[in-house]
């Protein structure tokens, strides 16, 4: 075998098992309700997670929506970090 080659198990539709890793990132945002459902085991409103799928700025609702757990200054850092558009935990644009 060469370094680096991937060889796959003789059976099955998704050998490698990528099929099953990425399916909830088909860009359908009742796909991910459904993963959230059976992964958090908690119900996210199909609406917010249109919102973000559009990316929308993530206000104190939207994020409530998703998990009324959390601050946005729970999440300012990693809002920053992947350059999501919203408002920091002092309520300005970034």
């Amino acid at each position: 075998m060469t370094p680096g080659a991937v060889t796959f198990p003789p059976a099955g539709d998704d050998p490698d098992g990528a099929d099953r890793l990425f399916e909830q990132l088909d860009g359908r945002p009742e796909t991910y309700r459904n993963y959230a459902l059976e992964y958090f085991e908690t119900t996210i409103d199909v609406a917010a997670i249109s919102r973000v799928y559009r990316h929308e700025p993530l206000s104190v609702e939207l994020l409530s929506a998703l998990n009324p757990e959390l601050s946005l200054a729970d999440i300012a850092a990693d809002l920053n970090e992947i350059g999501y558009p919203g408002r920091t935990c002092h309520g300005t644009d970034r």
